[in-house]
């Protein structure tokens, strides 16, 4: 009975000290783990697949509801476009998203815009900026695409 007693306090022990081990083993490597971002669209490689697609159907289109419409490159929300409004003459202002390959949310705000928000925008408003994690890296101010003193 006395060695049953001291081999489960010894387990008890033992899997105390190794628990507390791999926690603070995991805690350094949480430390130092380097977030990196997926490639722009302009240096993403599509698989074979996604070409297939893109060729196919282009970029396409999307109406998710009655105020927004999503690009679609490769089968990815690469672009939204949040109540478009015409504003002075031949411009439109609308509310800008913007995502990396892997879908996270790399920037949003007011886009002025004259053909396509896609080819033509200037920034206009506050804009946010996101790292590759998804949290808020910096708020930047914009006038008619100008970027006003912080």
């Amino acid at each position: 009975m006395k060695r049953l007693i001291i081999f489960g306090i010894s387990a008890v022990i033992i899997s105390c000290d190794n628990l507390s081990k791999t926690e603070s083993e995991e805690n350094k490597k949480e430390k130092n783990i380097e977030i990196t971002c997926p490639d722009t669209w302009e240096e993403y490689e599509p698989s074979q697949d996604e070409l297939d697609f893109e060729i196919k159907n282009g970029i396409v289109q999307e109406r998710p509801n009655d105020s927004t419409i999503q690009q679609i490159r490769y089968g990815k929300v690469w672009f939204e476009m949040i109540n478009p409004t015409k504003i002075d003459g031949d411009a439109s202002k609308c509310y800008l998203k913007n995502y990396r390959t892997d879908g996270t949310l790399e920037s949003e705000g007011f886009g002025i815009y004259y053909e396509h928000p896609v080819a033509d925008y200037s920034m206009d408003g506050i804009w946010k900026f996101y790292s590759c994690d998804e949290s808020l890296k910096k708020v930047v101010k914009f006038k008619n695409g100008e970027r006003l003193s912080n």
